[in-house]
């Protein structure tokens, strides 16, 4: 099933619908795409991450993160959409917690947005993983 996801500009939040997967059954998440306005330019060049609690927290991937991507002092958008199919194993069936942030690499600091999208995938793993 694909997910789109938009930005509550107010709370800074991307607005997940009501969906409630069986959790008997095991569940992928793929990074379909992102796109993102900034209220105004980037001050500095920097290497950017999307971080997600979606996603299993193991020793090689403390941080949750999905993607990366370099943006130059000025950008007023960013724009992501991977050729492969990036997918992990989902770590919970009910999405009212789940968060999604992008972070500059070397910081803690949230980058805010005008107005975001996200699309995600997410399937049946049938016992994968």
């Amino acid at each position: 099933m694909i997910v789109n996801l938009t930005l509550d500009e107010s709370t800074q939040k991307l607005i997940f619908p009501k969906i409630q997967l069986n959790d008997e059954k095991k569940w992928e998440i793929a990074f379909v795409s992102f796109i993102g306005i900034f209220p105004s330019g980037l001050e500095s060049d920097g290497i950017y991450r999307l971080h997600t609690n979606m996603i299993n927290r193991d020793q090689f991937n403390q941080q949750q993160d999905i993607i990366f991507t370099a943006l130059k002092r000025g950008a007023t958008y960013m724009e992501i959409q991977p050729t492969q199919s990036i997918k992990y194993k989902l770590r919970f069936h009910d999405f009212t917690t789940a968060v999604v942030a992008f972070y500059k690499i070397d910081s803690t600091q949230k980058l805010q947005f005008k107005s975001a999208a996200l699309q995600l995938e997410i399937t049946e793993t049938y016992g994968r993983f």
